[in-house]
């Protein structure tokens, strides 16, 4: 997890890139978005999974998988 003001931003398994506001009443969800499939190399009981941690630049997300790596803009429009 990232904190990036009142958001925080995850990476869950399933390679969805999620935005999120955490509170002590819970989390709220802002948005969520398919960034990257998950590969079956590690688990592949589980339909694959991503488990590398995705790093963030210059207001973009990088992520990868066992077979590729994403580039995603985090910019508003």
């Amino acid at each position: 997890m990232v904190r990036n003001d009142e958001q925080t931003w995850m990476l869950n398994e399933r390679g969805q890139l999620i935005i999120g506001r955490l509170s002590p009443e819970g989390f709220e969800e802002i948005s969520r978005a398919r960034l990257i499939d998950p590969t079956t190399e590690q688990l592949p009981r589980r339909d694959g999974v991503c488990w590398s941690h995705p790093a963030y630049a210059y207001r973009h997300v990088f992520a990868r998988n066992d077979c590729e790596l994403v580039c995603a803009s985090l910019k508003a429009e």
